[in-house]
C-alpha cells in the first residue's frame, strides 16, 4: 500500500498525514451529513502501524452542524492546522493542535472571510507562514500570512490565466 502526504477520498474525506516531535497520525475531515455534524478525527500512530493494524484509536472534534472542512494544510511544527470550511466561506487556524485532541489550550481563530463556495484546496508554506488557496468561482491562488490577525489582509498571487483551479501544492525550499 502507497502512502502519500495528501489524499483525497471519494467518500469526501481529507486524509492528512501530521507528525510532530510527540505524536504522529492522520487527520480527517468528515463533512456533515444526515447523521452527524462536520468533525475533524484523527488517528494517532504511525504510518506503518495504519499498513497493519485493524483498529485504530480514533478522537473526534465535532464543530457545529453545518461546517464543511473541504481542505486541511498542517503546520506540524507550530502544531497548528489550517481548515477552510466551505460553509462559512472562511479560513481558520487551529493552535496547539495534537492527534490526542486533548490540549486544553486549543482554540480556533479566523483567518480570513469571503471566499467562494467553490474554493478547493490549501497548501501551507512553513519557511514563510503563509497560506496559499485556490478558488475555482474567481480562477485565482490567492496568500495570506498565517501571523496576521486582520482577516482582510490577503493577496491575489495569480489571477491570469488560469481556469477553474483544483489544487495547490508548495514547495518552501525551492521556492
Amino acid at each position: 500500500m502507497n502512502w502519500c502526504n495528501y489524499c483525497i477520498c471519494l467518500s469526501h474525506y481529507d486524509i492528512v498525514t501530521f507528525s510532530d516531535t510527540i505524536d504522529n497520525g492522520l487527520i480527517i475531515s468528515q463533512l456533515p451529513n444526515l447523521y452527524s455534524s462536520g468533525s475533524l478525527t484523527t488517528l494517532p500512530g504511525s504510518i506503518d502501524a495504519f499498513k497493519t493494524a485493524s483498529i485504530f484509536p480514533v478522537r473526534n472534534f465535532n464543530f457545529h452542524q453545518t461546517t464543511e472542512i473541504v481542505s486541511i494544510a498542517t503546520d506540524a511544527n507550530d502544531r497548528k492546522i489550517y481548515l477552510l470550511d466551505g460553509n462559512t466561506r472562511s479560513l481558520y487556524k487551529m493552535n496547539n493542535f495534537n492527534v490526542w485532541l486533548n490540549d486544553s489550550s486549543q482554540s480556533i481563530t479566523l483567518l480570513h472571510e469571503g471566499i467562494s463556495k467553490t474554493s478547493t484546496k490549501l497548501a501551507y508554506d512553513w519557511l514563510t507562514k503563509n497560506i496559499y488557496w485556490t478558488d475555482e468561482y474567481y480562477n485565482w491562488i490567492a496568500v495570506q500570512s498565517t501571523n496576521d490577525s486582520d482577516p482582510s489582509m490577503f493577496r491575489v498571487l495569480i489571477e491570469n490565466g488560469l481556469s477553474k483551479p483544483l489544487a495547490i501544492a508548495v514547495d518552501p525550499l525551492v521556492g
